[in-house]
């Protein structure tokens, strides 16, 4: 018969199979009778009967090991190292951070399988439309509505998709990625094929911008595909659209101060 139990602190309902002990145990034996000869005739195996081994069966393979840096000799990163430097990127300061990157398999699995390829839309809405989400949304504009009135009208934007945007793409600055920027522009640039010289591109915008402001490129975190930041724009966005008094700094190191992020939000939906 089935039998269903309900673990409250995991959440998990389980359905455990359990049969009947009357149909699972023999009936008692009477000890008074004595148990019946066996009509199946003895078999002894021949003296002489070879032991078998079992079968044998092949080692499983080793675990591909990723490489732990990218071969700089690759006829392709050469060419990239040249094209970079004469974008005005230093070759010593280029070759030392493309030796400090690290490929990485997870990051070419996420841009294979985003989650607006893999959800549907009711399900990603569902993810988006949370209530701990709308509430932050509407304490930030409470907070911030003086900023937000004037942000709107100097770039003909109504508050509600400045609010949109920052809660949308990171929780309002609270969640800007985990991976290192390097790591994923150059593993997509140098090992993703389908999209190598958009990411290149972006690996040249991304040492040029941390060049002109002044941060080190090898300790930016963000997503997988390499945006960064409350409104995680992408290198070549931050050198476009980003606009507040410390343009790149401010967004890349400060994600969650609205004074910072919330003007260039307005800057980039506004040329929309």
């Amino acid at each position: 018969m089935h039998r269903r139990r309900w673990l409250p602190k995991t959440g998990i309902f389980i359905v455990a199979l359990i049969s009947g002990a009357n149909a699972q145990q023999p009936a008692p034996s009477n000890p008074s009778q004595p148990a019946p000869e066996s009509t199946t005739p003895a078999t002894t195996a021949p003296a002489n009967t070879p032991s078998i081994s079992p079968p044998t069966t092949a080692a499983a393979p080793a675990p591909t090991v990723e490489p732990a840096h990218f071969d700089l000799n690759r006829p392709d990163i050469r060419a990239y190292i040249d094209q970079a430097v004469s974008q005005g990127v230093d070759r010593n300061r280029l070759t030392a951070l493309l030796n400090s990157a690290e490929p990485q398999q997870k990051i070419i699995d996420a841009m294979t399988k985003p989650a607006e390829k893999t959800l549907q839309w009711w399900e990603y809405r569902a993810r988006m439309l949370t209530s701990l989400r709308i509430e932050a949304g509407a304490e930030l504009w409470r907070e911030h509505r003086e900023l937000l009135d004037r942000i709107a009208v100097e770039y003909q934007v109504s508050p509600e998709y400045l609010i949109a945007v920052l809660g949308v793409e990171t929780q309002y600055g609270r969640v800007t990625g985990r991976y290192r920027v390097i790591d994923a522009l150059t593993t997509l640039g140098f090992d993703y094929a389908p999209r190598a010289a958009y990411f290149k591109g972006e690996l040249t915008q991304y040492l040029l911008l941390a060049h002109e402001e002044g941060f080190d490129p090898l300790s930016i975190r963000g997503s997988y595909a390499g945006a960064m930041g409350a409104l995680q724009f992408m290198p070549s966005s931050y050198r476009k659209f980003a606009v507040s008094g410390r343009r790149a700094t401010g967004p890349i190191s400060s994600p969650a101060r609205p004074t910072i992020c919330i003007r260039p939000a307005g800057s980039t939906v506004g040329r929309y």
